[in-house]
């Protein structure tokens, strides 16, 4: 067993510690993308353990998390009962109110072109792998 904390392990100790009956649509997250895709798309390389890759890693984790579990209580992203963000000013949101109203519909929110009120959590998640069928990759630089 390792004395590195779960959340600093990666995205995948993480999926594999998961209870199967956690996961939004009951079945294993799948990653595939990210390891055949982001590495061709990376421009850099961080050292192992330096700032720059834990960070990159705790965020993985986080949108994973806030992706495919249900129950915030699950998440070891981050302390939820201490979280809560807001976007350009908005509102502030919860770890709960990602769940229920959707992480694209907090980070979105209204626009011209998006209407956040008129989608449920799974279909801006629907909404978003359409627009981006082979994955939205980021990295920190």
């Amino acid at each position: 067993m390792s004395e590195t904390p779960l959340w600093l392990q990666g995205r995948t100790a993480v999926i594999d510690e998961g209870d199967p009956s956690g996961w939004r649509d009951g079945t294993t997250p799948d990653y595939h993308l990210s390891h055949t895709v982001m590495p061709g798309q990376r421009t850099t390389q961080h050292a192992p353990d330096s700032l720059e890759a834990i960070v990159e890693s705790i965020v993985q984790v986080f949108e994973m998390e806030v992706s495919y579990k249900k129950d915030p209580a699950t998440w070891v992203s981050m302390v939820t009962e201490h979280f809560r963000t807001n976007v350009n000013g908005g509102g502030w949101a919860s770890a709960q109110d990602i769940v229920d109203i959707g992480s694209y519909n907090i980070l979105i929110g209204e626009s011209p072109f998006y209407r956040s009120g008129q989608e449920s959590f799974e279909s801006s998640h629907h909404i978003f792998h359409q627009a981006f069928p082979g994955g939205f990759y980021w990295e920190v630089l």
